[in-house]
């Protein structure tokens, strides 16, 4: 069985648009790889009652008997959620205190001294990045994840790169596109990598498409391992990410005080994992498996949708805040016919919001932009019916 590729001139067209992306692909895989073994977490498993908080370089630092480190916003609200006492909004008010009058500084430093001098002294795993760099500079290094010891620590880099050799013995290669955004990104706190298939696919006429995958991990808490088809519109750069194919949580077995174990632990279980992304990713990117998504694509370009509606569905759900389905409606009713395919269509919609992500990418909410491209997946998951 071969993929459904199509011969149209709209499709020799984006082929040759391709051969720009791939060669700024390749560049950026190899920056993102060398970051990635750059930014490599080192670990501290610490009693919260040798905890001491204090401030340096206007930043909060967190201090052991041994050693002392900045804190990452993300850790900070693994930190404060762990004391059962203060969350969400209420923790990024605190973490923002100090920057305002003197006394949000001190009463920052009380509530955290408290909370974890007089609590129960459970332990933690802290994950710190410090590149060589830094620490020849005597740069403290930044406190990223702030963990339970039951965490299951996996290796980004490894699985990443078992990813990578998986998807280009099938053909796949890293791309980079001309818009501000990438399929493939590297944040403080969640890295996501991307291949794609250099095949142009047209489901619907002048719709001219590529399709790969994406893995996406953190090693600090703050998104699961996860493994997701993905789908680009050329000529627009829209990039949809459809459901997890493989999602597993980052828990295990309580880790011991005798580190070296539990580094062979470390190196076991990441092992594991990589070997069964390199199993995986061949099915994901058969023609069995394209074609039924681009016959997906043709059922999802012919369903009328109340545009409304299912953007307040996507809130209910949990994907969008209501100032952002608002936003996706205004998106999907404007007159554009380039960055989004005409009609009142479940395509379209999905279009819209991956068009919206490219807008919050360009306004720097990096992060952000990812969830709303999950976001549009789910409208393509929940509109079609494929195997």
């Amino acid at each position: 069985m071969s993929y459904y590729q199509s011969d149209s001139e709209a499709a020799d067209k984006a082929r040759a648009k391709l051969a720009g992306f791939i060669d700024s692909g390749r560049e950026q895989a190899g920056d993102f790889f060398g970051r990635l073994q750059r930014e490599m977490p080192r670990d501290y498993v610490v009693s919260t009652g040798k905890l001491d908080f204090d401030y340096q370089d206007n930043r909060i630092v967190v201090s052991t008997p041994q050693n002392q480190w900045f804190l990452h916003r993300n850790a900070f609200q693994q930190l404060v959620a762990k004391t059962g006492i203060l969350t969400g909004n209420v923790a990024d008010k605190m973490f923002d205190a100090h920057n305002g009058e003197p006394w949000g500084r001190e009463l920052l430093l009380h509530n955290l001294r408290t909370m974890y001098g007089k609590g129960s002294r459970d332990r933690v795993l802290i994950r710190v990045v410090q590149t060589d760099e830094q620490a020849s500079q005597g740069i403290p290094g930044e406190i990223r994840g702030f963990l339970s010891d039951r965490y299951r620590r996996l290796n980004t880099g490894p699985i990443f790169q078992a990813f990578a050799e998986a998807a280009h013995n099938i053909g796949a290669v890293p791309m980079r596109f001309d818009r501000k955004f990438s399929a493939t990104y590297s944040h403080d706190v969640r890295v996501g990598f991307s291949m794609f298939l250099d095949n142009v696919f047209e489901p619907v006429n002048g719709e001219t498409l590529i399709v790969g995958l994406t893995i996406q991990s953190s090693d600090f808490g703050a998104a699961a391992l996860t493994l997701r088809l993905v789908m680009l519109r050329i000529w627009c750069s829209n990039l949809m990410v459809t459901q997890d194919e493989l999602r597993r949580v980052h828990l295990g077995a309580k880790l011991p005080d005798d580190i070296r174990f539990s580094d062979k632990t470390y190196q076991h279980d990441t092992d594991t994992m990589a070997s069964a992304i390199g199993d995986v990713v061949g099915n994901l990117l058969g023609p069995a498996k394209i074609n039924a998504q681009m016959d997906a694509v043709q059922r999802l370009a012919s369903e009328r949708v109340d545009a409304g509606r299912l953007f307040a569905d996507l809130r209910r759900g949990g994907h969008l805040l209501k100032a952002e389905a608002a936003r996706a409606v205004e998106i999907f009713n404007e007159p554009d016919v380039e960055l989004m395919p005409a009609g009142n269509t479940a395509w379209r919609a999905a279009q819209a919001l991956s068009l919206f992500a490219n807008r919050v990418e360009s306004e720097g909410n990096r992060d952000r932009a990812v969830d709303l491209r999950h976001a549009a997946g789910v409208i393509f998951d929940k509109h079609t019916e494929t195997d």
